[in-house]
């Protein structure tokens, strides 16, 4: 009885090692996996691909250089746009945009953690801190300003894989 006794908590305690192991090896994955996450695998699907296709140029932005200041950085992202757009053939997303000095002086007259979030890349991982720093959008009208969707010209009708009641 006195072997069984000592054999099964032996189990335990060699159980109870292994899940804190795991445990603490998973969390610290999580928290290098938290500060920058994998790429997104592009193409996966025929919706996926079809997704990236439509948005190509806007994609292009998230993959801009840095630039030396927030500034900069914000419109090396809507050039980075412009030129995938000229490269596809398609017109860019934006229907102005104000050309760098205008750009540069008007971005800086934000504030600090405005100009950071007019970076696509910082914005999509610092949403709620964005939705607070960005004034509304028509005060940006003066560095770009979006193109309206023509009538019909929702990408997800051309989309297989989007019902239609969408």
């Amino acid at each position: 009885m006195r072997k069984v006794a000592l054999v099964s908590a032996a189990v335990l305690a060699v159980s109870a090692a292994a899940v804190s192991v795991w445990v603490a090896a998973r969390s610290d994955s999580d928290s290098a996996a938290e500060s920058k996450p994998p790429p997104p695998t592009r193409g996966a699907s025929a919706h996926g691909e079809h997704m990236d296709d439509a948005y190509a140029s806007v994609l292009a932005m998230y993959d801009a250089p840095e630039g030396g200041t927030p500034c900069e950085t914000a419109l090396n992202a809507f050039a980075a746009e412009a030129s995938k757009a000229r490269s596809l053939r398609r017109e860019s997303h934006f229907a102005f945009v104000a050309d760098r000095g205008e750009f540069i002086a008007g971005c800086e007259q934000l504030a600090a953690q405005a100009q950071r979030c007019l970076a696509p890349y910082y914005q999509a991982r610092h949403r709620d801190d964005c939705a607070e720093a960005l004034p509304a959008h028509l005060s940006l009208s003066h560095l770009f300003k979006e193109r309206p969707q023509p009538e019909g010209g929702d990408v997800l009708a051309e989309d297989p894989l989007v019902p239609d009641e969408h």
